[in-house]
């Protein structure tokens, strides 16, 4: 309902089966585009015709990032990868800590809680889903596959000059402070 809508970011809710956690999360704009091409005009409810199976999704996201050149089969493309990029990516853009756990359905811990701040715990329970999404479309940008694939492009093209990685980042950064 909210694709037919038009609501952008998509408000997903999960319950992880490891922890029991619900987790919210969203479908961002590349998603969306990506979903839209992929349903076409089609008006079934199940997505890819029929359920998935935790090996399938694992396959398809492997296959995926092989094809998108940012893995290889020794070195592939996970969900837990995804998972942690997601992590790193948002901690970096700036996105408060807690909120970040939140969206990954991590408890925050008896020891970690006591350091929080003030106020911050009520992120991990009380935001209202509005609040979550638009903090995520505020740090979208640094999960954006666009930027990301552009970067990963420029980073590729450094190493290959025998670079090595720190050097390329660097430089990968500097032209995009140049380019922004």
């Amino acid at each position: 309902r909210q694709l037919k809508r038009g609501i952008v970011p998509i408000h997903i809710e999960i319950h992880r089966k490891k922890t029991g956690e619900r987790v919210d999360s969203f479908f961002g704009p590349n998603a969306i585009d990506a979903l839209n091409d992929y349903l076409g005009g089609r008006t079934r409810d199940l997505l890819f015709g029929r359920g998935m199976s935790m090996r399938t999704i694992q396959k398809r996201v492997k296959a995926i990032g092989i094809r998108a050149r940012v893995a290889t089969k020794n070195r592939p493309t996970t969900p837990y990868t995804l998972r942690d990029a997601f992590n790193t990516l948002m901690k970096q853009s700036g996105m408060n800590e807690a909120m970040v756990e939140r969206m990954m359905g991590h408890s925050i811990g008896r020891v970690r809680g006591a350091y929080l701040v003030i106020g911050e715990s009520d992120l991990i329970s009380g935001l209202p889903i509005s609040k979550l999404a638009s903090t995520y479309m505020k740090h979208y940008g640094a999960i954006d596959v666009g930027k990301i694939s552009k970067t990963w492009k420029v980073t590729e093209t450094y190493m290959k000059k025998g670079w090595r990685i720190k050097q390329a980042e660097t430089s990968v950064l500097r032209e995009e402070s140049t380019t922004t």
